[in-house]
């Protein structure tokens, strides 16, 4: 009411996040949508990236495909125009996992790979890595993508990223019981 309408983007992005951890996905959804309108209309394309992820995480729990990789797109397209290598790669990573979710492993493992050859920080490197060797694993090429989590969980540990280790962790196990 006060005219903070772009405050409103990032309280309803938190939002979105914040639900997509409590499960309330539908909730998330409906978060993230608003804050992507307000942060798109007010053309704050990288809020209205992070707000995309939010809306790809709360898509992909719910099995939602096509919707989770619209999500992504919009990201990708915002990435372009603002020719940030993060965001594009961010998009593209998250792009792959799709892929990789929906049993096109090939592209998701191209996805990945368009993503690790933008050279991104070290943590969307390690995350592309990530996604990359659960890739790798579900293609049946294990051992490459046991090496790769396996290297991805020990930087995550220096790193001190405990939630995203535990992730990698996860799928370095199931390449391990493959």
């Amino acid at each position: 009411a006060a005219g903070f309408d772009e405050l409103d983007g990032f309280i309803a992005s938190s939002l979105a996040q914040a639900y997509v951890v409590a499960g309330e996905l539908r909730a998330a959804i409906e978060a993230g949508e608003r804050a992507v309108s307000i942060f798109e209309r007010r053309i704050n394309l990288r809020a209205a990236c992070r707000a995309l992820w939010h809306l790809n995480s709360a898509a992909n729990y719910q099995g939602e495909w096509e919707a989770s990789l619209a999500y992504c797109g919009r990201a990708l397209e915002h990435g372009i125009a603002l020719d940030d290598r993060r965001l594009k790669a961010v998009a593209l990573w998250r792009t792959g996992f799709v892929h990789i979710q929906c049993g096109d492993l090939q592209r998701g493992i191209e996805c990945c790979d368009e993503a690790l050859a933008l050279e991104p920080v070290a943590y969307d490197l390690a995350t592309a890595r990530m996604v990359r060797g659960y890739g790798l694993i579900k293609a049946g090429r294990i051992e490459d993508g046991i090496a790769e989590l396996a290297d991805v969980v020990a930087w995550f540990a220096r790193a001190q990223l405990p939630y995203a280790r535990s992730i990698a962790a996860l799928w370095l196990a199931e390449g391990h019981l493959a």
